[in-house]
């Protein structure tokens, strides 16, 4: 199954192991699902985690080999978003 993790999900998978958004989280490093991601929501991960580790209990490390993992074993989106086009006039 692919899956487009929301920011919130991966911030309540690392405050609590219980839950559906751990699940979710245990299911993509399983193998068992693949995650759908973008530049923009890998970034997103990447300011929110990092402005949270203290609240998380992570290092600055610690999220940088998160993203790695979750992008090693993730998919690109392969559309574009409204706001991409690099056609548009104006």
């Amino acid at each position: 199954m692919r899956v487009v993790m929301d920011t919130n999900v991966l911030v309540a998978a690392f405050r609590s192991r219980r839950g559906a958004s751990f699940e979710v989280f245990r299911r993509l490093r399983l193998g068992q699902w693949t995650a759908v991601l973008s530049n923009h929501l890998v970034f997103e991960y990447e300011e929110i985690l990092k402005r949270n580790v203290a609240l998380l209990g992570l290092s600055l490390r610690d999220v940088d080999e998160v993203l790695n993992a979750v992008c090693a074993r993730g998919q690109e989106w392969p559309y574009r978003t409204a706001g991409t086009r690099s056609d548009r006039s104006g």
